[in-house]
C-alpha cells in the first residue's frame, strides 16, 4: 500500500521566465499540498502491481507496461455497477459458456452463442463505458472479445487481443496494452457509448470468431476448451474508463480525489489566473482558476487523468 507524503522543494521549479512550476513527477506532494478521497482506490506501482491505496492517499500512478511514472492520478468520484469484477465464477449468467475459474471464460459445445452477462439498469441518455482486462488462452482456437449491450442494441467493440487492434459499432473504444502472462499480451479493453434503451439490461463479454464489430460472428459450434481470460471488469456511468473498482457482491464506489495546492508554490496570491495542467502524454490545458484564500482545488473534469505539472499559462 502506498500514501503520499509531503515534502517541499523537490516538487517545485523555477522556470527561466522567474515563474514556478508544480512538479508532479516526484511522487510526492509539496508543503503545503492536501489529497483527500474518502474511499480507498486503485493505482498501478513502480513495480507494475495493480495495489490499494488508502483513504486519502495520493495515486502517483505507473504504466504497468514501460513502468515510467504517469504522474498524480486525480479522478471524479465513480460507480463500478458488475458485481463480482474479478470473479466470473461468481455472480454472472451463462450462454453457451461456463467459467472454470475466476478470470477464464470458456464456450460449451453447443452450436450458439457463448456468453457471460449481467443484467444492469440504464437510462436512455446515459453515457456508458465498459472494461476489462483481457488476454488469450494459449493453445485456444481463435476467440475474439466482444463487448455487447442491449442498453444500446449494438454490438460496441470487438478486441483482438493477439493483433492489439479493435473494430467499433456505434462506440468509441480503446484498448491499452498494460502487461505479459507467460509471453502472452494482457489488454485493457474499453468501450464507451450512449444509451438508447432502458431497463434492466444485459451487458455481455462475448466470445466470437470475426474481428467485426459490425458483422461479428457470434453464433458458431463451441468446441468446449476454447475462450478467453477476463478480469477486472468495469461497468460505469461516464465518458471514460476511469481506474480498476474491484467488487465482490455489490457496486462499488470510488469517490473523488480531493486535491488542494497552495498558490504561493507558483508564487502566486489570490486572484483569477489561467493555470496550465501538463499531461502524461505531453498535452496541455489551460483552465481559468480562482484562488482563494491562499490555494485552489485541482478539477476532476480535466482532459486527462495524470498530471504530471502545472504553471500558470
Amino acid at each position: 500500500m502506498y500514501i503520499g507524503r509531503n515534502l517541499s522543494l523537490p516538487s517545485m521549479a523555477v522556470l527561466r521566465s522567474g515563474a514556478r512550476s508544480i512538479d508532479l513527477t516526484t511522487g510526492t506532494l509539496l508543503a503545503g499540498a492536501t489529497l483527500t478521497r474518502s474511499t480507498t482506490a486503485t493505482r498501478f506501482n513502480a513495480s507494475g502491481v495493480l495495489e490499494t491505496v488508502a483513504i486519502d492517499g495520493a495515486r502517483f500512478d505507473y504504466d504497468p507496461l514501460t513502468l515510467a511514472l504517469r504522474g498524480l492520478l486525480i479522478e471524479p468520484a465513480r460507480t463500478n455497477l458488475f458485481l463480482q469484477s474479478q470473479n466470473l465464477a461468481t455472480g454472472w449468467g451463462f450462454v453457451g459458456a461456463s467459467a472454470p475459474s475466476a478470470t477464464r471464460l470458456i464456450e460449451n459445445s453447443a452450436n450458439s452463442n457463448h456468453f457471460a452477462r449481467q443484467f444492469i439498469t440504464a437510462a436512455i441518455g446515459d453515457t456508458v463505458t465498459i472494461a476489462a482486462t483481457a488476454w488469450e488462452i494459449p493453445g485456444s482456437a481463435k476467440r475474439y472479445l466482444n463487448f455487447t449491450s442491449v442498453a444500446l442494441a449494438n454490438q460496441l467493440a470487438v478486441f483482438d487481443l493477439a493483433a492489439g487492434t479493435v473494430d467499433v459499432a456505434n462506440c468509441t473504444a480503446t484498448m491499452t496494452r498494460i502487461g505479459t502472462i507467460g509471453g502472452t499480451p494482457v489488454w485493457r479493453c474499453t468501450a464507451t457509448f450512449t444509451a438508447t434503451a432502458a431497463g434492466s439490461l444485459g451487458n455481455v463479454l462475448q466470445l466470437v470468431t470475426s474481428p467485426s464489430a459490425s458483422s461479428p460472428v457470434r453464433l458458431y459450434q463451441g468446441d468446449g476448451v476454447s475462450g478467453l481470460n477476463i478480469t477486472d471488469m468495469q461497468y460505469e456511468i461516464g465518458g471514460a474508463a476511469s481506474s480498476i473498482i474491484p467488487t465482490t457482491t455489490v457496486a462499488v464506489t470510488r469517490a473523488a480525489d480531493v486535491a488542494v495546492l497552495p498558490g504561493t508554490a507558483l508564487g502566486l496570491g489570490d486572484g483569477v489566473f489561467t493555470l496550465r495542467y501538463a499531461f502524461d502524454n505531453g498535452t496541455t490545458q489551460d483552465v481559468a482558476t480562482t484562488i482563494s484564500g491562499g490555494s485552489w482545488t485541482v478539477p476532476t473534469t480535466l482532459n486527462r487523468r495524470w498530471i504530471r505539472a502545472i504553471a500558470l499559462g
